[in-house]
């Protein structure tokens, strides 16, 4: 059996103009109760004073080394410089806005020695406003062949897509780096990654605090369009492939993010017809076998209608479904009340 003190994680970390967060997050990382790290940061050209907090880092600690790149490349151009090299039996990542319990790694490493799996998960708290919600309040605790991991991944509910909840086995990064100029760079790899996995190990205990900020990248509308294709790079990756076992939680998983950005864009009429255009390019490329079913074909078509009015009838209907079945009749009543000022 292995020992667990002789394995060695490396954590990589991007750092691009962070100064305000990083201390926080360093301390939470160099302060972990399971201490074999390799602490590998990523000074991504920044123009603040985060390399130097980096660098005070390293003089403090000889876990940590430091990667001041000369042009700023981007979060995925940094994760993939940490990568190259990294010497770990493991790889975790941190974004340095963020912050970890003292006993994630620990955590993480020990579920995965007990269930012998290539990737541990953990759960995490969505910070936003100093407001904390678990991702999955149910605390999920799953050991997971391949398929099983893979189907919840690519419905991105119960395994959600961001790499700094997971410690992976380092070989299974062997033939893949992220796709650089991009954001949402999960979505673009960690379907291949999980191919690689024969056992995923699932423990949505909260030990990562992910802070959700206005600014933020992810959050830009130019991001849009990386977000769809991550995505839509699923769908058309194991459509070639024959897999249709996986092909149908990928294809609803692409029609939800897309009917989301639809809803929040009714104001903006250029970009509801691009994400038209998105819909009608899927159905022409996906449709042919019969890949929805009869109802949600019915339901995306009205959804993505160009008549307002049907678009909105169909998702206040489908609104309505949700709630009387997650919260009942009381529940709907509840919110009916709320909404008229009762």
């Amino acid at each position: 059996m292995t020992d667990k003190t002789e394995i060695v994680i490396s954590v990589i970390v991007p750092v691009f103009n962070m100064e305000q967060y990083l201390e926080k997050c360093l301390d939470s990382i160099i302060g972990q109760s399971y201490r074999n790290l390799e602490i590998i940061l990523v000074d991504d050209a920044s123009e603040d004073k985060s390399g130097e907090i980096c660098d005070c880092f390293a003089n403090r600690d000889n876990r940590v080394r430091v990667i001041h790149r000369k042009k700023n490349g981007g979060l995925s151009a940094a994760r993939n410089s940490g990568l190259d090299i990294a010497t770990g039996d493991y790889i975790g990542f941190a974004d340095s806005d963020d912050w970890m319990q003292k006993d994630m790694y620990e955590f993480l490493i020990d579920n995965l020695l007990a269930a012998g799996a290539d990737i541990s998960i953990c759960g995490f708290f969505i910070v936003t406003d100093g407001l904390m919600v678990p991702n999955d309040e149910a605390f999920s605790h799953r050991v997971l062949g391949r398929d099983d991991a893979l189907c919840l991944l690519l419905q991105d509910k119960i395994i959600q897509n961001y790499c700094w909840c997971k410690l992976y086995r380092r070989e299974l990064f062997d033939a893949i780096r992220m796709p650089e100029g991009r954001v949402f760079e999960d979505i673009f790899i960690q379907h291949l990654i999980f191919e690689g996995a024969q056992k995923v190990v699932l423990h949505n205990i909260p030990k990562y605090h992910y802070v959700q900020r206005k600014n933020s990248l992810s959050k830009s509308e130019s991001s849009n369009g990386d977000y769809l294709d991550g995505f839509y790079g699923r769908v058309c990756y194991f459509r070639d492939k024959g897999k249709r076992h996986f092909l149908r939680p990928a294809a609803l998983t692409f029609l939800e993010a897309l009917n989301g950005l639809y809803y929040i864009n009714e104001k903006n009429m250029r970009a509801r017809a691009e994400l038209r255009e998105r819909y009608a390019v899927f159905c022409r490329d996906n449709d042919k076998g019969h890949l929805l079913r009869w109802r949600e074909k019915l339901f995306y078509d009205s959804s993505f209608s160009e008549s307002p009015v049907i678009s909105f009838i169909t998702r206040k209907y489908r609104n309505v479904r949700f709630v009387l079945k997650t919260e009942g009749i009381s529940g709907f009543c509840q919110r009916s009340r709320e909404k008229i000022g009762l």
